[in-house]
């Protein structure tokens, strides 16, 4: 039997890579919008509320969605479902990805915002810290205290903002499909 867990990839060459953030102006979630994930965006709207300073956008859609939208102040934007292409264009705008989240996978949308060079915060509790480093090519926090002290921490430090958008391309190309694909393979290989 294979020991490893075999993980998703990404196309990494599908989302323009911008390493050149340093000012923290545009957070973005990628979520659909079910009463299963209302925890996660509930907080992600009262970040919003607490730094109005900043605009923060929701990608997705879902029955939830109208009731987020009632409660969201004027710098939260609502995009609805997006196609990947579609994606990559608001990325290009994007300085910072938030998912926090208590119970994910593996999450693609981390790859995906890690090819276009926007770092993510979010919890550790799902094991986010076997591929991300804390201020190194992420953000791993323990609850939400500690995801606003970190937003505090990047719009009064923009250089730490800059260093780990470099890094965070990284985690994008080790989970390349080009890359992924080879661990399947070998994978099937012992298989037979």
């Amino acid at each position: 039997l294979y020991k490893y867990p075999l993980f998703l990839g990404v196309d990494y060459d599908l989302f323009s890579n911008n390493s050149s953030k340093s000012v923290l102006k545009n957070i973005v979630s990628v979520c659909n919008l079910f009463e299963s994930k209302r925890a996660r965006m509930l907080q992600f709207i009262n970040l919003a509320k607490k730094f109005s300073n900043l605009n923060f956008h929701i990608i997705g859609d879902g029955p939830d969605k109208e009731m987020l939208q009632n409660i969201a102040t004027e710098n939260v934007i609502f995009y609805g479902r997006r196609t990947h292409a579609e994606y990559t264009k608001i990325f290009k705008n994007m300085d910072l990805h938030i998912l926090l989240s208590r119970s994910e996978g593996f999450p693609k949308t981390i790859l995906e915002t890690a090819a276009a060079s926007i770092p993510s915060l979010v919890y550790s509790d799902y094991g986010a810290n076997e591929w991300i480093s804390h201020d190194v090519n992420g953000f791993v926090v323990q609850d939400y205290n500690q995801a606003s002290s970190k937003i505090d921490d990047l719009l009064n430090n923009p250089d730490l903002l800059h260093q780990v958008s470099c890094s965070t391309s990284l985690i994008a190309k080790d989970f390349d499909w080009r890359v992924v694909i080879k661990s399947w393979e070998k994978a099937i290989d012992n298989l037979i």
